[in-house]
């Protein structure tokens, strides 16, 4: 057995036998985790208030060797409770989502430095606050958790003859192609996309409340300069903030072409998740 104190995220959790319960924790030193709480559902336990999601916490736990994604937990000390994400139905779907895509592209037991500070970083932006904010704030994350991945493809140039855009050149994207088309190669090969059987799924847009204001696609997506634009600076990006101010500071990009390439990024993840 390993005893170790780690710096922790409470993602969430569950009753279990009497008054345990289960706490899913991102940690630094050794990824997700489940880990077995003796007394978290017990009446009036402090430690029932210190792992409501999203808290920062201290965590002293015990894990089996061989069996490093579960363990059980000693001790806790609660750091910070990012009490944003409680405050609306909105912010604790878009919560429950990242969730979503950190059990899908982290799995237990996985440690990722990269995106325990990724994760850290937007729990501390104002990113949960309004609209616009979530908006920027999921554009970031998924770029970079997908850049991170492997599964972020180059949107500088058509994937079918390497032409890099021309300014306000708008591109295509097919969604099974994984990348950006010209209008060229488009019109050259549009009646086999019509007709090409693809398949995935959007039904993990029914964790989000927004659902239906997304315009689904029937295959082809147009993605306008603006919307490459913000793009290219969430890829650029080191921080969160800088990508906020980069935002900001561009004047012909607004709240439309964000949802859009918002949008765009979810339906994106679709055929991965």
């Amino acid at each position: 057995m390993l005893q170790v104190k780690t710096e922790s995220f409470v993602l969430d959790k569950f009753p279990g036998y009497n008054d345990e319960g289960k706490i899913t924790l991102f940690t630094k030193k050794f990824g997700i985790l489940n880990v077995v709480a003796s007394g978290l559902y017990r009446p009036g336990a402090r430690l029932m208030a210190w792992t409501e999601p999203a808290s920062l916490v201290t965590a002293d736990l015990t894990l089996p060797e061989e069996a490093l994604p579960s363990g059980r937990l000693l001790t806790l000390s609660p750091q910070k409770i990012f009490l944003t994400i409680r405050k609306s139905y909105v912010s604790a779907s878009w919560y429950y989502f990242y969730l979503f895509m950190l059990a899908n592209f982290l799995p237990h037991g996985i440690k990722s430095v990269f995106i325990y500070n990724l994760w850290e970083e937007l729990l501390d932006s104002p990113t949960f606050e309004n609209s616009r904010n979530r908006t920027l704030g999921f554009i970031y994350f998924a770029t970079k958790l997908l850049k991170n991945q492997g599964f972020y493809p180059s949107f500088k140039f058509c994937i079918h003859c390497n032409k890099s855009w021309e300014a306000g050149e708008t591109a295509y994207c097919y969604l099974p192609e994984q990348g950006l088309i010209c209008r060229d190669c488009l019109r050259k090969n549009l009646s086999r996309l019509r007709y090409d059987n693809y398949s995935y799924s959007l039904d993990f847009l029914n964790l989000l409340p927004l659902k239906n204001k997304i315009n689904l696609p029937e295959g082809v997506l147009r993605v306008r300069p603006a919307e490459r634009e913000i793009l290219e600076v969430a890829e650029k990006s080191p921080h969160l903030s800088d990508f906020f101010a980069n935002i900001f500071s561009r004047s012909s990009i607004n709240d439309s072409s964000l949802k859009k390439v918002r949008n765009f990024l979810l339906i994106f993840l679709a055929p991965l998740l």
